[in-house]
């Protein structure tokens, strides 16, 4: 939460899966370069 700093477990867990979905595309074009 940006006014009382405190995490919100739920949204970073989400966060997280998010980026991590996205690691075998980012591989993927970075091997056609």
């Amino acid at each position: 939460d940006e006014w009382t700093g405190e995490v919100d477990e739920a949204a970073a867990a989400a966060i997280g899966e998010a980026l991590h979905s996205t690691v075998p595309g980012v591989l993927e074009e970075l091997a056609k370069l």
